[in-house]
């Protein structure tokens, strides 16, 4: 199974900390990374090169450093992107937070998690605001 990286090219986490974070998270679930990548930086909330990939059918698997790469710039999910995997019965993996998913139920379970998420924060905000 060929199995890609893309590290968070935002430098919020030097990329030294996120390999070693990835490299341990996989050596836990027993994944062999084949090749390691990264976005454009200042352009990462677009996918542009993941796009790429997603419709050539380049690999098996994406090993993300963390969920918050799928923020968009209004700080939402990009539940559509996230939902591409699962019509592809392509596995994700989320190192920074542990997460798994290769089944069409954890991804619904994880998309309703995502979704919960943006509501509290949005009536966090709200409330903040007011």
């Amino acid at each position: 199974m060929s199995n890609f990286v893309f590290l968070d090219s935002s430098r919020s986490i030097p990329q030294s900390i996120q390999h070693f974070i990835i490299r341990e998270f996989a050596n836990q679930m027993k994944i062999t990374i084949n090749f390691y990548g990264a976005e454009m930086f200042g352009f990462e909330h677009r996918h542009m090169l993941l796009k790429d990939y997603l419709n050539s059918n380049r690999s098996q698997a994406y090993i993300f450093f963390s969920i918050k790469q799928f923020l968009k710039e209004d700080k939402t999910y990009d539940l559509h992107l996230l939902n591409l995997f699962s019509i592809k019965g392509i596995n994700l993996y989320f190192a920074n937070e542990k997460i798994s998913l290769s089944t069409k139920s954890e991804f619904e379970h994880f998309y309703h998690k995502l979704l919960i998420s943006e509501i509290c924060d949005s009536n966090k905000n709200v409330f903040m605001n007011s």
